[in-house]
C-alpha cells in the first residue's frame, strides 16, 4: 500500500516500479488494473455468525464483480462484534472495583461468545485451533492489566483502549477464518501495527457519535507501514522474492503470475498505535475513520459503509414513517448531518475522502440490491447533491453554526440574523431557490437549497 503523494512524503525513497499498482498501491500498472475498493461493517452488521456469512458473501461478491478475475482488489475494515466493545468496557470497570475474579471471569464469557462464533461459522480444526491459541495469549495479557487496575483501583485511558480495541482484532480473525474457508484468500491486518496517530495524551475513548475525536492520523508514517506490511506479507507467502542489487538495496522478483496474487484483505477497525508504539484508539465510532484512512491511502475507488438502513434517511424513520433515503448528499452535507447528531457516518471520517475525492456508498447489509445513499462532489464544485424536487411542508428553519465554508448555512440567502432568531421558510422566494431536501436529527432540520448564494 502506498501513499497518493509518495513522491512528497516518502523518505526512503521511490517505491519498486514492481509494488506499484491500484493507484499505486499494489502489482500493476493501475491503468491495466482496478483500483481498490474499500467495504466497512459496523457492529450491528456482524452480531452472530449468520451476519459474518453474510457480510463475507457480500465481500466476495463484490470481488469478482464485473468479471475481473481473480477478483478486484478488496479491503474491509471490521468493527468488534456487536456488544463487544461494552462488554469489555464493563469487564475492566470490574476490575476498576476491586472485583478481579468477576473481571476474568466476564473476560472469559466475552472471549467464549468471540470463540462460539467461529465455531458456528463451521471453521476447520486447525483454523479454530489456531485462533484459540490467539485468544488464549490475549486472555493472559488482558488478566495482567486487570490485576493492575485492580491495584490501582483506576483505569488509565491506555488501559481502557487496549482492552476494548481487542474485540476488532477478534472480529478481522473471524471474518478471515470465514473468506478462507470459502475459498477465498484474505489475510488480517492489525492496525495497531500499520495505522499511527500523533502523540499528545490519550482522551479516553469518547463518546458514540462525538462531533471531535482528539485524534491526528499521521498519514506519511501510517502509509509507510501499509506498505511494508504488504511486502512482508508478500514474501512470506512467497509471491515475491528480494534479490539484492546492491550491498544497500533489494529487487523485488514476482514468483509466478502477479494477477492470482490478490488476497482480500480484512482491516481492525477504530484501533490504532501512538509513534511510541503505545496502543490507542480513534475513539468510539472511529472505525469508518479507518476505512476512510485506508482508502485514502490506496487511492480507493470508492467506498462502501454497509449499515443496516437503506442509506442516509430524510429524518429518522424510526420517528418519522415518512422519511425515506436520499440519492446522494455532497460531502459537507453528510458532514453536517453527523455533527448535529445522524448516527449512520462520523463527521470526522469525511476528510480523508474529501481530500482524495472518494464517492461514499451508504448502503443496506440487509437489503443489498437498494443503492443506498452515494456522498461525493462538494459545494465548491457548484454541483447540486439532489435530482429530484422534494416537497417541504417545515414551517420555521432555524439557521445553526456549520461546520465551515461551503455548508447548508453558507448555503442559505444572505440574511442577518442575531442569535436565536428564526427565519420563516416563508421569506426564501422558492422560484429562485427550490428546496431540494430537508435532513431532520434530533432537534435540527437541514434545508438543502440550490444554488443558493
Amino acid at each position: 500500500l502506498a501513499s497518493r503523494s509518495e513522491q512528497e512524503m516518502d523518505p526512503l525513497g521511490e517505491v519498486p516500479a514492481e509494488l506499484q499498482a491500484h493507484g499505486g498501491s499494489l502489482v500493476l500498472p493501475e491503468q491495466e488494473y482496478p483500483r481498490w475498493e474499500v467495504h466497512k461493517f459496523g457492529g450491528a452488521s456482524l452480531a452472530d455468525a449468520k451476519l459474518y456469512k453474510t457480510c463475507g458473501n457480500l465481500l466476495i461478491e463484490a470481488a469478482r464483480a464485473n468479471g475481473y478475475a481473480p477478483s478486484i482488489p478488496t479491503l474491509a475494515v471490521v468493527s468488534a462484534s456487536y456488544g463487544t466493545t461494552d462488554e469489555l468496557i464493563n469487564v475492566i470497570r470490574t476490575a476498576e472495583r476491586g472485583d478481579l475474579n468477576g473481571a476474568n471471569n466476564l473476560l472469559g464469557k466475552v472471549i467464549e461468545k468471540v470463540l462460539g462464533i467461529a465455531r458456528d461459522l463451521k471453521v476447520s480444526e486447525d483454523k479454530l485451533k489456531l485462533f484459540q491459541d490467539n485468544l488464549e495469549k490475549d486472555r493472559v495479557d488482558l488478566s495482567a492489566v486487570l490485576c493492575a487496575v485492580k491495584v490501582m483501583k483506576s483505569v488509565p485511558d491506555t488501559a481502557m483502549e487496549l482492552m476494548t480495541g481487542m474485540g476488532e482484532v477478534w472480529s478481522a480473525q473471524t471474518m478471515c477464518a470465514y473468506l478462507q474457508m470459502q475459498g477465498f484468500p484474505a489475510e488480517w491486518m492489525d492496525t495497531r501495527k500499520t495505522l499511527y496517530v500523533a502523540d499528545g495524551g490519550s482522551h479516553g475513548l469518547g463518546d458514540k457519535g462525538a462531533s471531535n475525536m482528539f485524534v491526528k492520523p499521521l498519514m506519511h508514517k501510517t502509509a509507510e507501514a501499509m506498505r511494508m506490511w504488504w511486502l512482508d506479507l508478500s514474501v512470506a507467502k512467497g509471491w515475491v522474492t528480494l534479490q539484492p542489487s546492491s550491498p544497500e538495496e533489494s529487487q523485488v522478483q514476482f514468483v509466478g503470475d502477479p494477477k492470482q496474487i490478490e488476497p482480500m484483505v480484512i482491516v481492525t477497525g477504530f484501533i490504532a498505535s501512538t509513534t511510541k508504539g503505545v496502543p490507542t484508539t480513534l475513539k468510539r465510532s472511529g472505525s469508518d475513520y479507518t476505512a476512510t484512512i485506508v482508502a485514502n491511502l490506496c487511492n480507493a475507488s470508492r467506498i462502501t459503509m454497509w449499515k443496516n438502513v437503506d442509506g442516509i434517511y430524510t429524518a429518522d424513520p424510526r420517528k418519522v414513517p415518512d422519511a425515506f433515503p436520499i440519492k446522494t448528499l455532497l460531502y459537507e452535507e453528510a458532514m453536517e448531518l453527523a455533527y448535529f447528531g445522524a448516527s449512520v457516518l462520523h463527521p470526522s471520517a469525511m476528510a480523508p475522502c474529501i481530500e482524495a475525492e472518494i464517492p461514499v456508498h451508504v448502503r443496506n447489509v440487509f437489503n443489498p440490491l437498494h443503492p443506498g445513499t452515494v456522498i461525493q462532489g462538494s459545494v465548491h464544485d457548484g454541483k447540486s447533491s439532489q435530482d429530484e424536487e422534494t416537497i417541504v411542508d417545515n414551517k420555521n428553519l432555524r439557521r445553526s453554526q456549520m461546520l465551515g465554508q461551503g455548508s447548508f448555512g453558507s448555503r442559505m440567502p444572505r440574511k442577518s440574523l442575531s442569535a436565536g432568531e428564526e427565519m420563516m421558510l416563508d421569506e426564501i422566494d422558492k422560484d429562485k431557490l427550490p428546496v431540494k431536501g430537508v435532513t431532520c436529527v434530533e432537534n435540527v432540520s437541514l434545508v438543502n437549497l440550490e444554488d443558493a448564494a
